[in-house]
């Protein structure tokens, strides 16, 4: 069975070579026919395309609304040995965000992507972990789905499959929105990918966002826009997201949670990235007063509430760590990681809480149990009770 699967998988991956191939090089002139043939592989290809499309219709496709440069700072403390490609360093770069706009253009869900009215993939802004040219999976089709048409104005607000997504990349796109004075009533339709019923009356409802304008909810959706509005949403930085979230989730008080000033966020109701020897761990912070909390078990708005009072936390990575943006400045967090932790998740919690003036703190683990079905690095972990001795003396937390 191991080789029959092993020979399945190549034999998928020779076909989506073979596919893609075929696309970009045999089928490239022909506009209707075959797959995804060619993109726009960087923010500043797309921009001059934008702007050779600006001098042919003489319509504005795009707004820089923030332009600032960003200074990061490395870890307060950093315990535990990682890989190389998964180190955390103090960083400085130029951060920018905009607004585009594009007619008659195609969203599609399954295959998270946006392609211009000419067949150009927009590879910044369709999610598909590659640093390579041609590799997005809508090339490895002889032919793309079929589209519903959407009338009017749309916007695309990547309010993603999980609380990191919808939080971070999606929401924010309303307030860059309103630099250019756009407003959710402007719109005739709302493209949320994945959305599900359950975070309307937490999220949407707050940001008057009418049901009835929501497209998306379930995989296989596909849509050509007459004209679509969206944001260069991957790796928020600055402070201005973190007050624009806590604006709109003001917090309120658990009934029956008891306030702390300590708390550990248990990954324990979760299926991976768990603490394999979490009741040694738990038995260590009883003696410092901290409390266990569960985020399944709260509203956004109680998270917001108890993030925004607590001064230490401690935590393995994850969504919960989302709500760092709500917390008081000068908090002071620890987040346990896998050492083998991949580049594209390493720095997004650090950089968070230097936004938003935080400590800092981080926990390299080993491996603790392989995860089935689950990448290596969503693995559970081992915590080494010395190491995280270590993490709460220098917190300077005292029992």
């Amino acid at each position: 069975m191991p080789l029959l699967k092993t020979l399945k998988k190549s034999a998928g991956k020779l076909r989506n070579r073979v596919f893609g191939l075929i696309n970009i090089y045999v089928l490239r002139s022909f506009k209707n026919v075959g797959g995804l043939k060619k993109e726009l592989f960087t923010f500043s290809d797309f921009i001059t395309y934008l702007e050779t499309l600006e001098k042919k219709t003489g319509e504005k496709n795009y707004w820089e609304v923030i332009n600032q440069h960003i200074n990061i700072k490395p870890p307060v403390l950093t315990i535990g040995n990682c890989t190389p490609a998964s180190k955390v360093e103090a960083r400085s770069f130029n951060y920018k965000e905009y607004v585009f706009r594009l007619r008659n253009c195609k969203v599609y869900i399954t295959h998270y992507a946006i392609i211009t009215e000419d067949g150009y993939l927009i590879q910044p802004v369709s999610c598909y972990y590659s640093h390579n040219k041609y590799s997005h999976e809508l090339y490895h089709k002889l032919k793309l789905p079929s589209t519903k048409r959407l009338k009017g104005k749309t916007l695309l607000l990547n309010a993603g499959d999980n609380y990191y997504h919808m939080m971070i990349e999606g929401l924010p796109t309303i307030k860059l929105l309103e630099k250019i004075n756009l407003f959710i009533k402007d719109f005739d339709n709302i493209i949320i990918p994945y959305y599900g019923k359950q975070w309307y009356e937490q999220v949407f409802t707050k940001l008057d966002i009418p049901e009835h304008k929501i497209v998306g909810g379930f995989h296989g959706n596909a849509f050509e826009c007459e004209e679509l509005f969206f944001t260069s949403f991957f790796e928020r930085h600055g402070e201005w997201y973190c007050s624009y979230l806590k604006k709109i989730f003001e917090g309120v008080k658990p009934v029956k949670f008891p306030s702390s000033e300590r708390i550990y966020v248990s990954r324990g109701k979760a299926v991976n990235r768990r603490i394999a020897n979490e009741n040694e761990v738990l038995n260590a912070l009883s003696d410092y007063g901290f409390t266990i909390i569960y985020s399944e078990d709260l509203s956004i708005r109680e998270q917001s509430y108890i993030f925004g009072n607590a001064r230490y936390i401690i935590t393995t990575h994850g969504a919960n760590l989302v709500n760092l943006v709500f917390c008081r400045k000068a908090a002071k967090v620890c987040e346990i990681r896998y050492y083998n932790h991949p580049v594209y998740h390493k720095k997004a919690y650090m950089e968070m809480a230097t936004h938003n003036n935080l400590e800092y703190y981080l926990l390299y683990c080993k491996q603790g149990k392989v995860v089935k079905g689950y990448a290596d690095f969503d693995s559970d972990v081992y915590v080494d009770l010395n190491d995280l001795g270590k993490i709460l003396q220098a917190m300077e937390l005292v029992k």
